[in-house]
C-alpha cells in the first residue's frame, strides 16, 4: 500500500513539472490565437509520456528514486520537447476564419429585407409596386378608414367607411372589410379622369382583389349610375349567384342619338373562401369590354361594328360619385385604375415575371441585385474555403452568388477584380444535416479552379486581403415565388504571421573587432512556411528598443555584387539570397539537423549590399568603439513588401556586442 501511495505522488509530481514547463514554452508563442484547446491536448499527451516513461524506468531499471528520475528528465527534455513542438507546429494548418456577411450591409436594387431583428431578417425580391403608373390607387393600408387617399393624387375621396383588417390579407398589409350598405367608398367625379370620363377614347382597366363574405343575391362591388327621365346611365359590377355580372347602361351613344347597353356575365363562379382577382378592361377602339377573373378571360362583349358610335362614357350631365362596395359584405384589396392594356397573367403576381415580346421575339427577365461593401480580412494571404448559407430557392426561381477578392484595395463599384461565379443551381447537393432546415455548405475550390482555368489540384488559390460579394435573385417564370436568403457566411483560411523567434545569441567566438563583424545563432521557427519559402530579417541599432537598420538578404563572399540578369528577384530580399540560417548548400530538408543552431554573419560588406535594396537606403554601418544591439524577425513565404507586410513576426529579444575601439 505504501509503495502504491509513493508511486501516485511521484506521478503527480512528474505531471505537475511537465505541465508547468510546457505552459511556459507555449506562453512565449503568444502570437498564435485560439491555441488553448490544442495546447491542452499537447499537455495531456506529455502527461501520458511522463507517466509511461516513469513506469518503465521503475519497472525495468529499478529506478526507485523519484527525484533521480526528475533530474534525468531535466537532462533529456531539451531534446524531447523541441521535437514534439517542431512536428506539431510544422504540420499545423493555416487557421480558418468564418465571417458572417451581414445582409444589412447590402446595397439593394429590386430586393428588400424583411424582419425586425438580425436573426430573423430575410432577403428576398422586392414586391412589385402595384401603384406605379396608376390613374387611381387605393391600398387600404391606413389605420383609419377616414384617412384613405388616392395615392396617385388624381381623385378625391368623398367618403370612406370600412374596417381595416390586417388578418385577412392577400398581397397587402391591410385589407378593407365592408359590411353591406352601412359601409363603402365614394370617389368624386372628375371630368378629366379616365374612371369617370364622359367621352372615353383611351383604353384603361380596373383591377382589385376581393374575398366575399356573405354573398347576397345582389351584392354591388362597383357602381356609377345616373338616372334621369326614367332611364339609367352608367355601369356597375355585381355578384349574382356566385358569378360576376357587369352592366353598361346607355353607355354607348350612336350618331342617331340613341344609347346602347352592354352586359357581361362571368363564365366561371367565384372561388369560395378564397381571394379572387378581378380585371375589367375598357377598349374604346374596338368598342368592347373584357372581364378577367383570376388571370383568365371570363367574359367579353362588344358593340357591333354596324353601329356608328359617336361617344362612349357617362351621361353628359352625370356628376355623381363613383362608388365602391356600396352593398357588399367581404374584403377588398388594392383597388386600382391603370391606363393602357393589361397583362392578365402577371397582373396578380407579386414579382416581375419572365416576359416575351412577340414583336421582337425576345424574352426579358428582371433581377433583384444586392452588392456588399468591400471587406478586409485581419491578415493578408487569406484563401477562400467555403460558403455556408441558409436559403430557400423555390422551383424555377434562381439565386446567383458572386465573390471577388484581391490582395490590394478596390472600391465597391470598380470594374476589377473580376467576379467569381458560385453556381448554386445544384444547391440541394450541398445540403447538410442540421437541426435547422435549409442549411447549405458550398466548397469553393471547384469554382476557383474554373475561374482560373486550371485543372491541377493546388491549395493556395487567389491569396487576398480584400473581398466583396454580390447576389442576384430571379423569381419563377410566373412571378409568384422568390428566393429567400436568411443568412450567409464565408469561411477562409487566414495566414497568421510567424511566432517571435527564440534563442538568439552571439555565436561562440562569433565577433571580430577588426572587421568589425558578428555572427548570430538562433533556433528555427516552427512554421513550415518560414522553413520552406520564408526566412529571417536581422534588425540592428545602437539602442535595444530602436532598430535603425535591417539586413534582408545575404550573398556569398565569392560574389561581389548580385547579377540581376540571372538572379530571381525575391519579395523579401530583392536580388540577394534570403536569410535562412542554414549553412551553404543546405535547405529546408535539413532543418531538423540545424533546428537549434541557425546562423548568419553580418559585416559592412553585407550591410553595403543591403543598402542597394530600394527599401533600405542609408543603412547604419558597423564601426569600432560602438555597442550594437541585434534582434531578428521571421517571415513566411507569403511575405511581400507591398501586399504582405504583415506576414512577419515580432522582434526577438535583443543581444548586444561591443567592438573594441583599438
Amino acid at each position: 500500500m505504501r509503495s502504491i501511495s509513493i508511486s501516485k505522488k511521484f506521478v503527480l509530481k512528474l505531471q505537475k513539472k511537465s505541465r508547468l514547463m510546457i505552459s511556459k514554452l507555449l506562453k512565449k508563442c503568444n502570437s498564435f490565437h485560439g491555441l488553448s484547446s490544442i495546447a491542452d491536448n499537447i499537455l495531456m499527451f506529455v502527461d501520458r509520456v511522463f507517466v509511461v516513461s516513469s513506469y518503465i524506468l521503475r519497472k525495468n531499471f529499478d529506478f526507485s528514486s523519484g527525484s533521480y528520475t526528475l533530474k534525468l528528465w531535466d537532462k533529456i527534455k531539451i531534446f524531447f520537447l523541441p521535437t514534439i513542438l517542431f512536428f506539431f507546429f510544422y504540420s499545423l494548418p493555416l487557421f480558418t476564419e468564418t465571417k458572417v456577411l451581414p445582409l444589412d450591409d447590402l446595397q439593394k436594387s429590386g430586393l428588400e429585407l424583411s424582419g425586425k431583428n438580425t436573426e430573423n431578417k430575410i432577403l428576398k425580391l422586392q414586391t412589385k409596386n402595384r401603384s406605379l403608373g396608376s390613374e387611381l390607387y387605393l391600398n387600404f393600408e391606413s389605420e383609419n378608414s377616414s384617412d384613405l387617399k388616392d395615392t396617385s393624387g388624381n381623385y378625391k375621396i368623398l367618403m370612406s367607411s370600412y374596417l381595416p383588417d390586417s388578418e385577412n390579407v392577400f398581397h397587402s398589409k391591410r385589407s378593407a372589410r365592408f359590411s353591406g350598405k352601412r359601409t363603402g367608398i365614394k370617389i368624386a367625379h372628375s371630368n378629366s379622369g379616365l374612371l369617370t370620363s364622359k367621352d372615353l377614347t383611351k383604353e384603361f382597366y380596373i383591377s382589385f382583389s376581393f374575398l366575399p363574405g356573405t354573398v347576397e343575391k345582389d351584392a354591388t362591388l362597383i357602381s356609377k349610375i345616373y338616372e334621369t327621365s326614367g332611364n339609367s346611365y352608367g355601369w356597375d359590377l355585381k355578384i349574382t349567384d356566385d358569378r360576376l355580372k357587369a352592366g353598361f347602361y346607355s353607355f354607348f351613344e350612336t350618331e342617331e342619338k340613341r344609347f346602347l347597353s352592354l352586359y357581361l356575365t362571368s363564365n366561371t363562379t367565384l372561388k369560395k373562401n378564397q381571394w379572387n382577382r378581378v380585371l375589367l378592361y375598357f377598349n374604346p377602339n374596338d368598342r368592347e369590354v373584357v372581364l378577367y377573373l383570376n388571370g383568365k378571360e371570363s367574359a367579353r362583349a362588344a358593340i357591333p361594328a354596324n353601329q356608328n358610335l359617336t361617344r362612349i362614357g357617362f351621361h353628359s350631365d352625370d356628376t355623381t360619385s363613383f362608388r365602391i362596395a356600396s352593398s357588399y359584405y367581404g374584403w377588398m384589396e388594392n383597388f386600382s385604375v391603370f391606363p393602357g392594356k393589361p397583362n392578365p397573367s402577371s397582373e396578380d403576381t407579386s414579382f416581375s415575371s419572365q416576359n416575351f415580346d412577340p414583336e421582337t421575339h425576345t424574352s426579358e427577365s428582371k433581377f433583384g441585385i444586392g452588392i456588399s461593401p468591400v471587406y478586409k480580412s485581419k491578415y493578408s494571404s487569406s484563401f477562400l474555403e467555403e460558403v455556408q448559407l441558409k436559403a430557400v430557392v423555390p422551383t424555377s426561381s434562381a439565386m446567383e452568388l458572386y465573390l471577388r477578392v484581391s490582395p490590394t484595395p478596390f472600391t465597391p463599384n470598380s470594374e476589377s477584380p473580376a467576379w467569381i461565379a458560385i453556381d448554386l443551381r445544384k444547391l440541394e447537393n450541398s445540403k447538410i444535416d442540421s437541426l435547422e432546415p435549409d442549411i447549405y455548405r458550398v466548397p469553393l475550390k471547384y469554382f476557383l479552379k474554373k475561374f482560373l482555368g486550371i485543372t491541377e489540384d493546388k491549395i493556395d488559390l487567389l491569396p487576398f486581403r480584400y473581398y466583396q460579394w454580390r447576389v442576384k435573385f430571379k423569381s419563377d417564370p410566373s412571378g409568384n415565388k422568390t428566393p429567400e436568403l436568411k443568412n450567409i457566411s464565408l469561411t477562409f483560411r487566414e495566414t497568421n504571421p510567424p511566432v517571435r523567434p527564440l534563442g538568439l545569441k552571439i555565436a561562440e567566438n562569433g565577433f571580430d573587432d577588426n572587421g568589425p563583424s558578428v555572427c548570430l545563432n538562433w533556433k528555427s521557427n516552427p512554421e513550415k512556411d518560414v522553413i520552406n519559402g520564408g526566412g529571417y530579417f536581422i534588425h540592428y541599432g545602437i539602442h535595444p528598443d530602436r532598430m535603425v537598420g535591417i539586413i534582408r538578404g545575404t550573398l556569398p563572399e565569392s560574389d561581389e555584387i548580385p547579377n540581376k540578369k540571372n538572379r530571381p528577384r525575391h519579395p523579401a530580399s530583392d536580388y540577394l539570397d534570403p536569410i535562412s540560417g542554414l549553412p551553404p548548400g543546405k535547405n529546408y530538408i535539413h532543418i531538423q539537423e540545424y533546428y537549434n543552431k541557425l546562423s548568419t554573419c553580418i559585416d559592412n560588406r553585407i550591410i553595403s549590399l543591403n543598402s542597394e535594396i530600394l527599401l533600405e537606403k542609408n543603412q547604419l554601418f558597423l564601426k569600432k568603439g560602438t555597442t550594437y544591439f541585434f534582434r531578428i524577425s521571421a517571415y513566411n513565404k507569403f511575405y511581400h513588401f507591398q501586399n504582405g507586410k504583415d506576414q512577419v513576426s515580432a522582434l526577438s529579444d535583443p543581444v548586444e556586442v561591443y567592438f573594441l575601439s583599438e
